[in-house]
């Protein structure tokens, strides 16, 4: 048996390879340099509360593309982190990033215990989750806030006198439940709004020993689903955003819209398989 091996050729085709390689590489790494900005500038937290990690980041003019634009936060005076929800600022006191859920709480609501304002901290307008990527736990439900009514609740879970505008004979106040209203016959028209704020809560009996106050500031938690994220990680690849908004799945400096390559094939196990298919046996 005899095996000739075609030596100067394949060594020729292993230094094109090897060139071809090197600017492969050297490119994949150029083109990871916008991922590389976002572990050298992006904070991970903004000096309380929890670190911020992907999906979230803190905004500033180096990083915008390193997490979901819907998931970016700032940092406030007080070093608190906030996240902009229907139209008010929140505070996240905690990330549960294991079951992908964070905890917030409306930052007039809980900075108005610390500055010792009492302002009587109240929502305005209803709360709403449209054009975001997060929905409520199971655990969080709304309660309602009636201000300025003319007609009188019955048994009201909490009254809110700093909100009648200095008048005796018009009544604020706060329910768990917009149909007992309904069921004592109360006239929601006499009102002049009405306002849902989500709270967190798995036991009602215990917010009924707080103020209405402390059961905002408790705050209540949100969730979301990052599916793509988890199939890019369990490719290999590292979750980020393009400038675009897009989402890429980083692959060693290489970019894809989803997933690593199937199996997680590298460059230099492909590199292996070409060098060997010019290898020529001759068996005789």
């Amino acid at each position: 048996m005899n095996i000739q091996i075609f030596t100067p050729l394949n060594s020729l085709l292993q230094s094109i390879f090897i060139v071809f390689f090197v600017v492969v590489v050297v490119r994949g790494r150029s083109s990871n340099t916008s991922f590389d900005v976002c572990e050298q500038f992006e904070p991970k937290n903004c000096g309380k509360g929890p670190n911020i990690n992907y999906p979230f980041w803190i905004l500033n003019s180096n990083n915008s593309h390193c997490g979901n634009p819907k998931f970016a936060v700032t940092c406030d005076e007080q070093n608190h982190t906030i996240i902009d929800l229907s139209g008010e600022e929140y505070i996240i006191k905690d990330v549960f990033y294991s079951n992908n859920s964070f905890l917030i709480a409306n930052s007039k609501v809980y900075n108005d215990l610390f500055t010792y304002n009492y302002t009587c901290p109240i929502p305005l307008h209803n709360f709403t989750l449209n054009d975001t990527p997060f929905e409520y736990s199971p655990s969080t439900f709304d309660i309602f806030f009636f201000y300025n009514c003319t007609q009188n609740p019955i048994d009201p879970a909490y009254n809110i006198p700093c909100e009648n505008n200095n008048n005796s004979s018009l009544h604020s106040f706060v329910v768990y439940h917009e149909e007992k209203l309904l069921h004592n016959n109360f006239s929601i028209e006499s009102c002049e709004s009405l306002v849902n704020a989500p709270i967190e809560a798995a036991d009602i009996s215990v917010l009924l020993n707080m103020n209405f106050t402390d059961v905002l500031r408790n705050g209540f938690v949100l969730q979301w689903n990052d599916s793509l994220c988890s199939r890019c990680v369990r490719s290999g690849g590292d979750c980020r955003y393009n400038s675009t908004g897009e989402f890429i799945c980083s692959c060693s400096g290489q970019s894809h819209s989803e997933t690593c390559p199937e199996n997680g094939k590298s460059l230099i196990y492909k590199s292996r398989l070409f060098k060997f298919k010019f290898i020529y046996l001759n068996i005789s």
